[in-house]
């Protein structure tokens, strides 16, 4: 892309967390000269709040998507599609290194609507 913009506000606590980022990218077609300018947004929004001792436990209600135009050649050469999704988990910390999150997730694109439940463990080390 010609042009990337990030953006990126945080509220982040031991109880409520805020986060949220933007994304807008700018395409220019090269040929013909003064080709034409094609734009497209990436973003979402997350809210949660920890419970229990040190917030171990964190539900979350979180929205994401990307918008983009039908004609844009950059987008459409990597099979990016436009989307929303909305989705409702709960996080447990299970060791500073290690969460386990269960997911419901309800999936928007054009001509197909669908739910994902999903269960993801991480770690570090």
């Amino acid at each position: 892309p010609d042009g990337f913009f990030p953006g990126a506000p945080a509220l982040i606590a031991k109880r409520p967390e805020l986060l949220a980022e933007i994304y807008q990218f700018s395409n220019s077609d090269r040929f013909p000269p003064g080709g034409t300018t094609r734009n497209a947004t990436a973003y979402y929004g997350q809210a949660s709040y920890g419970l229990g001792e040190d917030a171990q436990y964190r539900p979350y209600l979180r929205y994401e998507g990307l918008t983009r135009r039908a004609d844009d050649a950059y987008f459409s050469a990597l099979g990016t599609q436009p989307y929303s999704r909305w989705t409702v988990g709960t996080k447990w910390m299970m060791h500073v290194r290690s969460a386990l999150k269960l997911e419901w997730r309800y999936h928007h694109r054009p001509g197909s609507d669908f739910n994902e439940e999903a269960l993801q463990w991480s770690f570090s080390f």
